[in-house]
């Protein structure tokens, strides 16, 4: 039996420009915090003992309007498990299930991107940046019968700062 649910989210982020009347852009630093908690639960649900395989992974992607890479963030988890016989109750733990928080992690990267593509855009008020989510998670069990769930929050901050 094999299972994988999969989550795409793409959106974009509107970052205000540099002001020219600031003066000559120098530089542009962009920061991005991504902080995720995932859980992963599964249960064998078969008169038999068997093998789970279960593994997630979550990628973060913003690209510059020119759909350059400018920062990338992943997160990935995978887990091997002996389920003795379902136990009579779909709860997740005791001897047939598991519950495994996946990632509790923080990341966070800096890059410096190439200062022509906010130069050129300082006459613009806003700067566009895609952003594209992409969280998967799968359960392999061998052939007989699993029940999984896989639920998750991901928070992340992007900071733009100019220097001049």
């Amino acid at each position: 039996m094999t299972s994988s649910d999969k989550l795409l989210q793409v959106e974009t982020l509107a970052v205000p420009s540099f002001p020219v009347r600031l003066g000559q852009l120098s530089g542009v630093q962009i920061s991005v915090q991504q902080v995720t908690e995932s859980r992963f639960e599964f249960e064998n649900t078969s008169p038999i003992s068997g093998i789970a395989q279960c593994q997630a992974s979550e990628l973060l992607v913003i690209k510059d309007p020119a759909g350059n890479p400018l920062a990338v963030n992943q997160l990935a988890m995978n887990r091997i498990e002996a389920l003795a016989a379902y136990d009579g109750s779909l709860d997740w733990g005791g001897p047939s299930g598991r519950s495994y928080l996946l990632a509790e992690k923080s990341r966070h990267s800096s890059v410096q991107p190439p200062d022509s593509m906010w130069t050129d855009a300082a006459g613009k008020q806003r700067i566009c940046l895609d952003t594209q989510y992409l969280a998967i998670a799968d359960a392999t069990f061998g052939a007989t019968q699993l029940s999984g769930q896989y639920s998750g929050l991901t928070t992340v901050t992007v900071s733009v700062t100019y220097t001049y």
